[in-house]
């Protein structure tokens, strides 16, 4: 896995502004959850070639050798990791073909996207294509229970029993922050949206 020199040095895209910079930053140090290093413990991710499935912003792709490929339906997504180096491809695993073309890999990587597609089985009978021989076929998925009224007292024990994150919690704060930058860029009249600093106790003053 990458040290956070390295991280740094990827991630420090020429051209950018700083806050844009600063943001993704604060997101690739928190997002490199502990699951990821018990892969490694497994299986030389060096030398391995990756495909990671649903590779968001490129978080677990970062760290995998540079010949793994990451697919995303978000265009946004595929951007911004391919903004630092990575390769990733705007793929849909819900559409039919998604496979096609993208060759063998020596280890599927799937982190928390079942849950968010269509047909997860559809995927799963498929993953074999893209597989090496003596392949791998890696998935990690957060389990929350079904009934809603304990579903937040649930959440917190499991969130409190899970095990530490490499360098801190996940939070996904930055990364909103960091797509409110990209949006406010080259419009400074939207700072205006802003809602105004509250005063007073949380009143609003009058003007």
């Amino acid at each position: 896995m990458l040290t956070l020199e390295e991280m740094e040095a990827r991630l420090l895209v020429p051209g950018a502004p700083p806050e844009r910079w600063l943001a993704w930053k604060r997101h690739f140090e928190h997002g490199a959850p502990a699951e990821l290093v018990l892969l490694a413990r497994e299986v030389e991710l060096d030398a391995k070639r990756v495909l990671d499935v649903g590779c968001g912003y490129g978080t677990h792709l970062l760290h995998f050798a540079p010949s793994s490929v990451g697919i995303d339906r978000l265009a946004d997504h595929v951007a911004f990791a391919r903004s630092i180096g990575l390769r990733s491809e705007v793929r849909d695993v819900d559409t039919l073909g998604w496979n096609l073309g993208l060759g063998d890999f020596d280890l599927v990587w799937i982190a928390n996207l079942l849950g968010e597609i269509e047909d997860p089985s559809a995927l799963l009978a498929s993953l074999p294509t893209v597989l090496a021989p003596k392949g791998r076929i890696v998935l990690f998925e957060r389990v929350w229970p079904e009934n809603p009224r304990t579903a937040r007292g649930e959440k917190k024990r499991k969130t409190d029993a899970e095990p530490p994150h490499v360098l801190a919690p996940h939070r996904p704060d930055p990364v909103r922050r960091a797509a409110d930058v990209e949006r406010r860029r080259g419009d400074p009249d939207r700072a205006s949206e802003r809602p105004a600093p509250r005063r007073n106790g949380g009143r609003r003053e009058r003007a």
